[in-house]
C-alpha cells in the first residue's frame, strides 16, 4: 500500500494572553509517521522546537512573546500516513499552557484528532483554553 501524505491542523479555542504551549501528540508508530510540525497562522510569529526521536510521539513547544489570544489553528502536523486505510487517532497528551504577564497556568482540555480511513476523512487534535 502506498503511503499517503497528509497535513493535520492543531486548533486552538478561548486562548488568551497564550505566552507558552507544551504539548505531545501520539499516536500508532507503524501506520503514521510525523515528518514536519510548522506555525500556523494563530502562532505565526512564534519560536517553534519539536522532537520526533521517539516512534508514535512528537512533542511540540511553543513560545509566543506578545501573547496569542483568540481561536485559530495554531500548528500544522505533517504526516506520513503508512496504513492509510485505517482508522487512527492523533492524541494529545501532556498539553501545558501558560500565559499572561505572570505566566500563570492556563488550563486546557484536550479533543483528540482523527484519521478516518481516507485522507478527507481527517480532524485535528483541538486545544480548549480556560474551560
Amino acid at each position: 500500500m502506498t503511503p499517503v501524505n497528509l497535513t493535520v491542523p492543531i486548533r486552538a479555542i478561548g486562548a488568551e494572553g497564550l505566552k507558552t504551549l507544551h504539548l505531545e501528540l501520539v499516536f500508532d508508530p507503524l501506520a503514521l509517521e510525523v515528518m514536519v510540525v510548522s506555525l500556523d497562522q494563530g502562532l505565526k510569529d512564534a519560536l517553534l522546537d519539536f522532537d520526533i526521536s521517539e516512534p508514535g510521539k512528537v512533542a511540540i513547544g511553543v513560545i509566543d512573546p506578545h501573547g496569542f489570544s483568540g481561536d485559530a489553528e495554531l500548528l500544522q502536523v505533517r504526516l506520513l500516513v503508512h496504513r492509510p486505510d485505517l482508522n487512527l487517532v492523533l492524541e494529545l497528551s501532556e498539553v501545558v499552557a501558560f500565559g499572561g504577564e505572570a505566566l500563570i497556568d492556563i488550563p486546557v482540555t484536550a479533543a483528540d484528532g482523527e484519521y478516518g480511513g481516507s485522507p478527507d476523512k481527517v480532524t485535528g487534535p483541538v486545544i480548549n483554553f480556560g474551560m
